[in-house]
């Protein structure tokens, strides 16, 4: 649902990192030591990961039109938040 502001459409605003961290997890979870984690967690627990490691990052807006200049967030740092966003998901059964 697009936002209105002063009947703006702003649907195309997202937030760079959401493509990112899909590949870096799916990445992630196409390495051999951790398929078998990929099935031990639930569709909730990777949904958790997702939002979580999103929430972790810096959020990085941007419309369609816009002109990146540098890129502050790098592969190593995602890996790093998705890393810490597993252990809390896992560390943190749900009842």
């Amino acid at each position: 649902m697009p936002l209105n502001l002063d009947n703006m459409d702003n649907s195309n605003i997202t937030n760079r990192n959401e493509k990112k961290i899909i590949v870096a997890l799916d990445t992630f979870f196409e390495e051999p030591g951790n398929k078998a984690l990929f099935e031990k967690l639930s569709k909730k627990d990777l949904q958790d990961v997702y939002a979580l490691t999103l929430n972790l990052l810096p959020a990085r807006y941007a419309h369609n039109t816009t002109i990146i200049v540098n890129e502050p967030i790098g592969p190593a740092q995602i890996r790093s938040t998705i890393d810490e966003a597993i252990k809390t998901v896992t560390n943190n059964p749900k009842i």
